[in-house]
């Protein structure tokens, strides 16, 4: 998949950053979700722009590492995860190397008017925020490893958690952040 690109009014400077317990200047939050767990199953999904494809993801949650509100309901449960892809990329292929990782971070938004808690959702930033989670509790992060790679003099968010534990402990303080004015 092609990296998403970081033009964005604003954008979390780090990993960190995007957890839902970090509010920006007006009350603006850069991800509802913050949870581990794994891919279990896929279905083509129906894209919102005819240039794009869409897989649709069924994620089984393990921990809800943050989350605005008490979201902790879901861990147990299986959400949906909506991916958009470039129409040029093979749907199959993606979602089949989503499906072959184990242990995945996400950081997600839900979509639409929905009942509590929302059963769809999608990661945040044009999917950036996954993290691949080792048998250690390392985490990398290859979305945001692209988009790092492929925009050098902005290379942002840097990546400040590299283990779950890391991760977790973020999720523990709450912090606002300025977004800067123009």
């Amino acid at each position: 998949m092609p990296a998403p690109t970081t033009d964005y009014a604003w954008y979390p400077e780090t990993i960190t950053d995007a957890l839902p317990s970090v509010t920006y200047t007006g009350g603006m939050h850069a991800s509802e979700l913050a949870a581990v767990g794994r891919f279990i199953d896929w279905e083509a999904g129906e894209p919102d722009d005819p240039s794009l494809e869409m897989i649709d993801l069924t994620f089984e949650v393990d921990e809800v590492v943050d989350s605005q509100g008490d979201l902790t309901m879901l861990e147990g449960a299986t959400i949906l995860v909506h991916i958009s892809i470039d129409w040029s990329a093979d749907p199959d292929r993606v979602a089949e190397e989503l499906l072959a990782l184990d242990d995945v971070a996400l950081f997600l938004n839900h979509v639409g008017p929905e009942p509590w808690p929302p059963p769809e959702w999608v990661i945040v930033f044009d999917s950036a925020f996954l993290g691949d989670v080792h048998d250690d509790g390392a985490v990398t992060w290859p979305v945001v490893e692209a988009i790092v790679a492929d925009n050098l003099g902005n290379a942002h968010p840097e990546i400040d958690a590299s283990t779950l534990d890391e991760l977790r402990a973020a999720a523990t303080e709450e912090r606002t952040i300025d977004i800067p004015a123009d």
